[in-house]
Protein backbone atom coordinates (compact mmCIF):
# COMPACT_ATOMS: atom_id res chain seq x y z
CA UNK A 1 0.00 0.00 0.00
CA UNK A 2 1.15 3.62 -0.47
CA UNK A 3 2.90 5.13 2.56
CA UNK A 4 0.99 7.29 5.01
CA UNK A 5 0.85 11.00 4.19
CA UNK A 6 2.87 12.83 6.82
CA UNK A 7 1.74 16.44 6.45
CA UNK A 8 -1.45 18.34 5.89
CA UNK A 9 0.08 20.09 2.87
CA UNK A 10 0.73 16.78 1.15
CA UNK A 11 -2.81 15.56 1.74
CA UNK A 12 -4.40 18.79 0.57
CA UNK A 13 -2.29 18.73 -2.59
CA UNK A 14 -3.38 15.16 -3.28
CA UNK A 15 -7.02 16.08 -2.62
CA UNK A 16 -6.74 18.88 -5.18
CA UNK A 17 -5.23 16.60 -7.81
CA UNK A 18 -7.71 13.78 -7.33
CA UNK A 19 -10.60 16.20 -7.02
CA UNK A 20 -9.82 17.48 -10.51
CA UNK A 21 -10.30 14.05 -12.08
CA UNK A 22 -13.63 12.64 -13.22
CA UNK A 23 -14.60 10.35 -10.35
CA UNK A 24 -16.71 7.23 -10.60
CA UNK A 25 -20.32 7.69 -9.44
CA UNK A 26 -20.85 6.55 -5.84
CA UNK A 27 -24.64 6.73 -5.93
CA UNK A 28 -25.96 7.53 -9.38
CA UNK A 29 -28.90 7.09 -11.67
CA UNK A 30 -28.72 8.08 -15.30
CA UNK A 31 -31.85 10.20 -15.76
CA UNK A 32 -33.52 10.51 -12.34
CA UNK A 33 -32.45 12.31 -9.15
CA UNK A 34 -30.15 10.24 -6.99
CA UNK A 35 -31.81 8.46 -4.05
CA UNK A 36 -31.73 5.21 -2.12
CA UNK A 37 -34.30 3.79 -4.53
CA UNK A 38 -33.37 5.25 -7.91
CA UNK A 39 -30.43 2.92 -8.43
CA UNK A 40 -32.40 -0.26 -7.86
CA UNK A 41 -35.72 0.19 -9.70
CA UNK A 42 -34.66 -0.49 -13.29
CA UNK A 43 -31.14 -1.02 -14.60
CA UNK A 44 -31.87 -2.56 -18.01
CA UNK A 45 -30.61 0.61 -19.75
CA UNK A 46 -27.32 0.41 -17.81
CA UNK A 47 -26.30 -3.13 -18.77
CA UNK A 48 -22.81 -3.57 -20.20
CA UNK A 49 -19.42 -2.16 -19.41
CA UNK A 50 -18.89 0.87 -17.12
CA UNK A 51 -22.58 1.21 -16.20
CA UNK A 52 -23.81 4.38 -14.51
CA UNK A 53 -25.65 2.52 -11.75
CA UNK A 54 -25.26 1.33 -8.13
CA UNK A 55 -27.40 -1.56 -6.94
CA UNK A 56 -26.27 -1.39 -3.29
CA UNK A 57 -25.65 2.25 -2.28
CA UNK A 58 -22.86 2.67 0.26
CA UNK A 59 -24.13 2.75 3.88
CA UNK A 60 -24.38 6.42 4.81
CA UNK A 61 -23.20 6.39 8.44
CA UNK A 62 -20.26 3.97 8.00
CA UNK A 63 -17.03 6.00 8.44
CA UNK A 64 -15.03 3.54 6.30
CA UNK A 65 -17.10 3.52 3.12
CA UNK A 66 -15.01 5.03 0.27
CA UNK A 67 -16.29 8.53 -0.52
CA UNK A 68 -15.12 12.06 -1.22
CA UNK A 69 -15.75 13.87 2.08
CA UNK A 70 -14.38 16.28 4.67
CA UNK A 71 -15.46 16.99 8.21
CA UNK A 72 -14.66 18.20 11.71
CA UNK A 73 -14.77 15.95 14.79
CA UNK A 74 -14.81 16.94 18.46
CA UNK A 75 -13.35 13.79 20.04
CA UNK A 76 -12.23 12.47 23.43
CA UNK A 77 -10.03 9.71 21.99
CA UNK A 78 -6.92 10.83 23.91
CA UNK A 79 -8.71 11.09 27.25
CA UNK A 80 -8.72 7.38 28.11
CA UNK A 81 -5.99 4.78 28.54
CA UNK A 82 -4.90 2.32 25.88
CA UNK A 83 -5.45 -1.33 26.75
CA UNK A 84 -3.35 -2.93 24.05
CA UNK A 85 -0.24 -2.55 21.94
CA UNK A 86 -0.66 1.03 20.69
CA UNK A 87 0.71 3.07 23.61
CA UNK A 88 -0.07 6.79 23.63
CA UNK A 89 1.88 9.34 25.63
CA UNK A 90 -0.61 11.12 27.88
CA UNK A 91 1.71 13.18 30.04
CA UNK A 92 -0.92 15.94 30.12
CA UNK A 93 -4.25 14.18 29.62
CA UNK A 94 -6.22 17.25 30.65
CA UNK A 95 -4.94 19.05 27.55
CA UNK A 96 -6.24 16.31 25.27
CA UNK A 97 -9.54 15.56 27.01
CA UNK A 98 -11.35 16.94 23.97
CA UNK A 99 -9.65 17.69 20.68
CA UNK A 100 -10.78 19.07 17.36
CA UNK A 101 -9.83 16.76 14.50
CA UNK A 102 -10.14 17.11 10.76
CA UNK A 103 -11.37 13.99 8.96
CA UNK A 104 -10.79 13.72 5.21
CA UNK A 105 -11.36 10.89 2.78
CA UNK A 106 -10.96 10.40 -0.94
CA UNK A 107 -12.47 7.46 -2.76
CA UNK A 108 -15.46 5.92 -4.42
CA UNK A 109 -16.88 3.00 -6.32
CA UNK A 110 -16.43 2.31 -10.03
CA UNK A 111 -18.98 -0.16 -11.46
CA UNK A 112 -17.22 -2.17 -14.18
CA UNK A 113 -19.88 -4.49 -15.61
CA UNK A 114 -23.63 -4.86 -15.22
CA UNK A 115 -26.04 -7.66 -16.12
CA UNK A 116 -29.84 -7.38 -16.12
CA UNK A 117 -31.38 -10.87 -15.95
CA UNK A 118 -34.61 -9.39 -14.55
CA UNK A 119 -36.50 -6.14 -15.08
CA UNK A 120 -36.45 -4.81 -11.51
CA UNK A 121 -32.77 -5.25 -10.69
CA UNK A 122 -29.56 -6.85 -11.78
CA UNK A 123 -25.95 -7.63 -10.93
CA UNK A 124 -22.87 -5.40 -11.05
CA UNK A 125 -19.17 -6.00 -10.44
CA UNK A 126 -16.92 -3.07 -9.60
CA UNK A 127 -13.89 -1.68 -7.85
CA UNK A 128 -13.67 0.40 -4.66
CA UNK A 129 -10.77 2.36 -3.24
CA UNK A 130 -10.47 4.93 -0.48
CA UNK A 131 -8.00 6.62 1.86
CA UNK A 132 -9.13 8.10 5.18
CA UNK A 133 -7.03 10.59 7.16
CA UNK A 134 -7.44 12.11 10.63
CA UNK A 135 -5.58 15.32 11.63
CA UNK A 136 -5.09 17.08 14.98
CA UNK A 137 -6.12 20.66 14.21
CA UNK A 138 -5.23 22.13 17.62
CA UNK A 139 -1.51 21.34 17.52
CA UNK A 140 0.95 23.57 15.62
CA UNK A 141 1.92 21.03 12.96
CA UNK A 142 -1.63 19.72 12.41
CA UNK A 143 -0.27 16.18 12.83
CA UNK A 144 -1.71 13.34 10.80
CA UNK A 145 -2.88 10.81 13.41
CA UNK A 146 -3.36 7.91 11.02
CA UNK A 147 -4.43 7.05 7.50
CA UNK A 148 -6.50 4.01 6.59
CA UNK A 149 -6.41 2.53 3.07
CA UNK A 150 -9.15 0.34 1.62
CA UNK A 151 -9.27 -1.50 -1.71
CA UNK A 152 -12.20 -3.78 -2.52
CA UNK A 153 -14.02 -5.60 -5.29
CA UNK A 154 -17.79 -5.41 -4.69
CA UNK A 155 -20.44 -7.56 -6.33
CA UNK A 156 -23.86 -5.92 -5.97
CA UNK A 157 -27.20 -7.62 -6.59
CA UNK A 158 -30.74 -6.25 -6.43
CA UNK A 159 -34.23 -7.45 -7.21
CA UNK A 160 -37.24 -5.43 -6.22
CA UNK A 161 -36.93 -4.31 -2.58
CA UNK A 162 -34.05 -6.73 -1.87
CA UNK A 163 -30.37 -6.07 -2.45
CA UNK A 164 -27.02 -7.44 -1.34
CA UNK A 165 -23.31 -6.75 -1.60
CA UNK A 166 -20.39 -9.15 -1.43
CA UNK A 167 -16.93 -7.57 -1.11
CA UNK A 168 -13.41 -8.94 -1.24
CA UNK A 169 -11.66 -6.28 0.84
CA UNK A 170 -8.13 -5.27 1.83
CA UNK A 171 -7.67 -2.77 4.68
CA UNK A 172 -4.41 -1.39 6.02
CA UNK A 173 -3.59 1.47 8.39
CA UNK A 174 -0.53 3.68 8.87
CA UNK A 175 0.43 5.92 11.81
CA UNK A 176 1.39 9.52 11.06
CA UNK A 177 5.13 10.21 11.48
CA UNK A 178 4.79 13.53 13.32
CA UNK A 179 2.07 12.13 15.56
CA UNK A 180 4.27 9.15 16.47
CA UNK A 181 7.17 11.47 17.34
CA UNK A 182 5.02 13.84 19.39
CA UNK A 183 3.16 11.20 21.40
CA UNK A 184 5.54 8.25 21.50
CA UNK A 185 2.82 6.09 19.99
CA UNK A 186 3.80 2.63 18.85
CA UNK A 187 3.00 1.48 15.32
CA UNK A 188 0.94 -1.63 14.70
CA UNK A 189 1.23 -3.73 11.57
CA UNK A 190 -2.47 -3.31 10.83
CA UNK A 191 -3.51 -5.08 7.63
CA UNK A 192 -6.08 -7.73 6.83
CA UNK A 193 -8.01 -9.27 3.96
CA UNK A 194 -11.65 -10.22 4.39
CA UNK A 195 -14.88 -11.23 2.68
CA UNK A 196 -17.91 -9.14 3.65
CA UNK A 197 -21.57 -9.84 2.92
CA UNK A 198 -24.40 -7.35 3.49
CA UNK A 199 -28.09 -7.86 2.70
CA UNK A 200 -30.69 -5.09 2.64
CA UNK A 201 -34.44 -4.60 2.45
CA UNK A 202 -36.35 -1.49 1.40
CA UNK A 203 -39.68 -1.86 3.27
CA UNK A 204 -40.96 1.47 1.93
CA UNK A 205 -39.61 3.93 -0.66
CA UNK A 206 -36.59 5.83 0.65
CA UNK A 207 -36.03 3.55 3.68
CA UNK A 208 -33.47 0.74 3.91
CA UNK A 209 -32.41 -1.69 6.64
CA UNK A 210 -29.33 -3.87 6.27
CA UNK A 211 -27.19 -6.38 8.13
CA UNK A 212 -24.35 -8.81 7.65
CA UNK A 213 -20.75 -9.41 8.58
CA UNK A 214 -17.25 -10.23 7.43
CA UNK A 215 -14.81 -13.11 7.71
CA UNK A 216 -11.10 -12.26 7.89
CA UNK A 217 -9.04 -14.89 6.07
CA UNK A 218 -5.62 -13.22 6.38
CA UNK A 219 -4.62 -10.86 9.23
CA UNK A 220 -1.11 -9.54 9.64
CA UNK A 221 -2.37 -7.74 12.74
CA UNK A 222 -3.27 -11.00 14.46
CA UNK A 223 -0.03 -12.66 13.37
CA UNK A 224 2.14 -9.85 14.77
CA UNK A 225 0.21 -9.14 18.00
CA UNK A 226 -0.43 -12.71 19.15
CA UNK A 227 3.09 -13.15 20.66
CA UNK A 228 2.53 -10.05 22.83
CA UNK A 229 -1.22 -10.41 23.37
CA UNK A 230 -2.03 -14.14 23.40
CA UNK A 231 -5.77 -13.58 23.54
CA UNK A 232 -5.92 -11.23 20.56
CA UNK A 233 -7.75 -12.36 17.43
CA UNK A 234 -9.00 -10.70 14.26
CA UNK A 235 -11.39 -13.23 12.75
CA UNK A 236 -14.39 -11.19 11.67
CA UNK A 237 -17.10 -8.63 12.34
CA UNK A 238 -20.87 -8.16 12.34
CA UNK A 239 -22.89 -5.08 11.48
CA UNK A 240 -26.39 -3.73 11.01
CA UNK A 241 -27.96 -0.42 10.13
CA UNK A 242 -30.94 1.56 8.94
CA UNK A 243 -31.23 4.71 6.86
CA UNK A 244 -33.79 6.80 5.08
CA UNK A 245 -34.24 9.92 3.02
CA UNK A 246 -37.35 12.01 2.75
CA UNK A 247 -38.53 14.59 0.20
CA UNK A 248 -41.80 16.50 0.15
CA UNK A 249 -42.33 15.40 -3.45
CA UNK A 250 -40.61 12.70 -5.50
CA UNK A 251 -39.25 15.28 -7.93
CA UNK A 252 -37.75 17.48 -5.18
CA UNK A 253 -33.97 17.73 -5.13
CA UNK A 254 -33.46 18.77 -1.50
CA UNK A 255 -34.37 16.50 1.38
CA UNK A 256 -33.40 15.05 4.76
CA UNK A 257 -31.24 11.96 5.35
CA UNK A 258 -30.95 10.01 8.62
CA UNK A 259 -28.74 6.97 9.14
CA UNK A 260 -27.62 4.52 11.84
CA UNK A 261 -24.71 2.07 11.53
CA UNK A 262 -23.66 -0.42 14.24
CA UNK A 263 -20.59 -2.64 14.06
CA UNK A 264 -18.79 -5.06 16.37
CA UNK A 265 -15.54 -6.86 15.61
CA UNK A 266 -13.42 -9.63 17.02
CA UNK A 267 -10.40 -7.30 17.19
CA UNK A 268 -12.50 -5.04 19.45
CA UNK A 269 -13.43 -7.99 21.69
CA UNK A 270 -16.91 -7.69 20.18
CA UNK A 271 -17.49 -4.26 21.67
CA UNK A 272 -19.95 -2.30 19.54
CA UNK A 273 -19.46 0.96 17.69
CA UNK A 274 -22.55 3.07 16.94
CA UNK A 275 -22.52 5.85 14.33
CA UNK A 276 -25.36 8.27 13.53
CA UNK A 277 -25.80 10.89 10.84
CA UNK A 278 -28.52 13.48 10.22
CA UNK A 279 -28.03 15.59 7.12
CA UNK A 280 -29.52 17.74 4.41
CA UNK A 281 -28.99 16.31 0.93
CA UNK A 282 -29.24 17.92 -2.50
CA UNK A 283 -29.41 15.52 -5.44
CA UNK A 284 -28.94 15.85 -9.16
CA UNK A 285 -29.17 13.47 -12.13
CA UNK A 286 -25.80 11.86 -11.36
CA UNK A 287 -24.39 13.61 -8.27
CA UNK A 288 -25.38 14.57 -4.76
CA UNK A 289 -24.12 16.74 -1.92
CA UNK A 290 -24.81 15.92 1.71
CA UNK A 291 -24.04 18.08 4.74
CA UNK A 292 -24.99 17.30 8.30
CA UNK A 293 -24.15 16.32 11.85
CA UNK A 294 -22.51 13.08 12.97
CA UNK A 295 -22.12 11.23 16.25
CA UNK A 296 -20.17 8.07 17.02
CA UNK A 297 -19.23 6.17 20.14
CA UNK A 298 -17.24 2.99 20.68
CA UNK A 299 -13.92 1.68 19.33
CA UNK A 300 -12.29 4.14 16.95
CA UNK A 301 -12.41 3.23 13.23
CA UNK A 302 -8.69 4.05 12.89
CA UNK A 303 -6.88 0.74 12.52
CA UNK A 304 -3.65 1.98 14.09
CA UNK A 305 -5.52 2.89 17.29
CA UNK A 306 -7.76 -0.17 17.40
CA UNK A 307 -7.45 -0.47 21.19
CA UNK A 308 -8.79 3.07 21.74
CA UNK A 309 -12.39 4.04 22.37
CA UNK A 310 -13.82 7.44 21.52
CA UNK A 311 -16.97 9.50 21.51
CA UNK A 312 -17.03 12.06 18.74
CA UNK A 313 -19.47 14.73 17.55
CA UNK A 314 -18.97 16.44 14.23
CA UNK A 315 -20.11 17.92 10.96
CA UNK A 316 -19.46 16.33 7.60
CA UNK A 317 -19.67 17.24 3.91
CA UNK A 318 -19.97 14.45 1.33
CA UNK A 319 -19.85 14.90 -2.45
CA UNK A 320 -21.08 11.94 -4.48
CA UNK A 321 -20.07 11.76 -8.14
Amino acid sequence: MPPALGTTRGVLTWVAVVGGLVAAPDVAAAQTPVSLDAESVRVDSAAGWLPDVRLFPSPIADPREPAFQAGLLWTDIFQGTATGAAVLNRAHPEEAAHELHGAVSIGGTLPLRAWTPWSDGGVTVGLQAGVFGRFRLQVPKKDLVASDWIVAMPVEVSRGPLSARLRLLHWSSHLGDEFAEATGSERINFAHNSIEVLAALRPTPGVRVYGGGSLVFLSKTERDLRPRLPGFSDDGSIRAGAEGEWYLRAEDRVGIVAALDWQAADRWEWRGRTALELAVTARGPARYVRFGATFATGPTPMGQLLFERETAWGVNLVIGM
